[in-house]
């Protein structure tokens, strides 16, 4: 924070040059992960299914109704905070 406004690094920079910074970060991250030391697993721990569906299911869910309560828009209310924020399109 600088003094008392907020201040994001999509606003300060633009979001181009964020988004380059991600990307370099992302590569270093991948590149350090080729370090880690390889691990056996655990041949008896198997997904659980019935976890798959309902995390699905409300992701699904929390998706649907922020686009049935806007009206099938994705909120111009919601996309006036990106936009204070430094991150609408």
């Amino acid at each position: 924070m600088i003094g008392r406004k907020r201040v994001l690094l999509g606003t300060l920079i633009g979001w181009r040059p964020a988004f380059g910074i991600l990307i370099a970060v992302s590569a270093l991250v991948l590149l350090l992960s080729f370090r880690l030391k390889p691990d056996e697993g655990r041949p008896d721990v198997e997904i659980d299914l019935v976890g798959v569906v309902f995390a699905a299911a409300a992701i699904a869910s929390s998706v649907s109704a922020s686009t049935i309560s806007t009206g099938g828009d994705w909120g111009s209310q919601r996309r006036a905070h990106l936009n204070r924020a430094g991150l609408a399109c």
